[in-house]
């Protein structure tokens, strides 16, 4: 939401306003009714918005818009972005590799791919000064490097309050 609410710079500097609410809720309520299944282990589906700041949605090689046809240029709201405050945020399916989001599984609660481990429990354990080869013995049959993409996220996440702790 705070991606689609402010001004987004394209990677060759051009500016794409803000989405207007009622366009917002106008695409999710196009997502609700077509069903597009948008958050499963395998990424399917995209959604988009174009240089104009109109919301498109569909499967990823031939996303539609909300009453329309797909431009060529179109950004992807699910993809990693940086805000103007500094803010990074992650790609919204899959903040790793090995890293899932998904909305029907632990409320959507970032976690190790194909388990039900939240990055932010890992978290919890390293802020508590549990070294990482710990958190590794605590966790004998989960994927290493799953854990270490977990423990960056969330750092990342940490960092991304940062500029938001100074403006306020």
């Amino acid at each position: 939401m705070y991606w689609l609410r402010h001004p987004k710079p394209t990677p060759d500097g051009e500016e794409i306003p803000p989405t207007p609410m009622s366009v917002i809720r106008e695409a999710l309520a196009e997502l609700d009714r077509i069903d597009l299944g948008l958050w499963e282990e395998e990424r399917g589906y995209m959604v988009r918005v174009n240089r104009a700041g109109e919301i498109y949605v569909g499967p990823a090689d031939e996303s539609v818009p909300v009453g329309g046809q797909l431009p060529l240029e179109n950004l992807d709201l699910i993809e990693p972005f940086e805000s103007e405050a500094g803010i990074r945020g992650p790609d919204l399916f899959a903040p790793r590799s090995r890293l899932r989001i998904i909305a029907s599984k632990l409320a959507g609660a970032p976690h190790l791919l194909r388990t039900r481990l939240e990055t932010e429990a890992l978290a919890s354990i390293a802020t508590r000064g549990i070294e990482t080869r710990k958190i590794f013995d605590l966790y004998p049959s989960f994927d290493r490097k799953a854990i270490e993409q977990a423990l960056d996220l969330e750092a990342q996440l940490a960092r991304n309050l940062e500029p938001l702790a100074v403006a306020a």
